[in-house]
């Protein structure tokens, strides 16, 4: 589930989408009201709706929404809406001096 890209996967059910901090707000196909699915950090595409009390995820959420099985659905994410890596465009800069300090003495480390 940490491939799948949360805002690409809701689009491509149908939903608009609101980011609110770490979680995207989208309306419940079940209940019809607000629910939140996090698309960041360690419990990214898990998805709770206070209305319903109901708690999914994202493969679940698209199982239900295109009506296939939970495997399907997690293969048409895998295929449709997984990150793509991006080339970095931007040289890296190394342009500055290291200071020497007594925290690096205490690692062992040498000037």
């Amino acid at each position: 589930m940490q491939a799948i890209d949360t805002e690409k996967a809701l689009t491509l059910l149908g939903f608009e989408v609101k980011r609110n901090g770490s979680y995207l707000d989208f309306i419940s196909p079940e209940c019809g009201h607000e629910n939140s699915i996090r698309y960041h950090g360690e419990k990214k595409n898990v998805a709770y709706c206070p209305t319903c009390k109901k708690g999914s995820n994202i493969i679940a959420l698209t199982s239900l929404v295109k009506k296939i099985e939970f495997q399907d659905a997690k293969n048409m994410l895998i295929e449709k809406a997984t990150y793509t890596d991006k080339p970095i465009e931007e040289e890296l800069n190394l342009n500055y001096t290291l200071e020497w300090c007594d925290e690096m003495a205490k690692q062992g480390l040498n000037q």
